[in-house]
């Protein structure tokens, strides 16, 4: 099959890093459909993600739906597909802890401590207190803040 020029890249990128990639951007930016092509075009796994981004790029429905509501679109997308599409989403559990890498978003200046925003330590800081809260053991968040980066970039 031929490979579109837009899925050029994937394509390459495939070769370098292995054969499976995790595509976490709103699927308002990306439809279902299209990630579903590109997979098909590269040959590569896509996991798609599921949910909304940032409170700044959030569609009008964050705002105009209830907790549960959320809760139950991102459950549908799991477990029935996105949009009708029969697509689904992807998800990681804690059983798969020891696969999970994390990543923050620190690309402009408003997302720097001088100017407002969660900063460079937010991962090491905040997020490992709501890692706390939500119920997980000293133990998994150092599998995840210790062992699974240096894991991830081993040959």
């Amino acid at each position: 099959m031929a490979r579109s020029p837009r899925s050029r890249p994937v394509a390459s990128a495939t070769l370098e890093v292995g054969r499976s990639s995790t595509w976490l951007t709103a699927t308002s930016a990306v439809t279902p459909r299209g990630l579903s092509a590109i997979a098909e075009q590269t040959g590569l796994n896509i996991v798609m993600g599921c949910g909304w981004y940032r409170e700044p790029y959030y569609d009008r429905e964050v705002y105009e739906k209830s907790t549960n509501q959320l809760a139950d679109d991102i459950v549908r997308d799991i477990v029935e597909g996105v949009d009708g599409t029969g697509i689904r989403a992807g998800t990681i559990g804690r059983g798969f802890l020891h696969r999970l890498l994390l990543s923050h978003d620190v690309c402009m200046l408003p997302h720097l401590h001088a100017f407002g925003g969660t900063g460079y330590d937010y991962l090491l800081t905040d997020f490992v207190e709501r890692l706390c809260v939500a119920g997980l053991m000293q133990r998994e968040i150092d599998t995840l803040l210790i062992d699974n980066p240096p894991a991830a970039l081993a040959p």
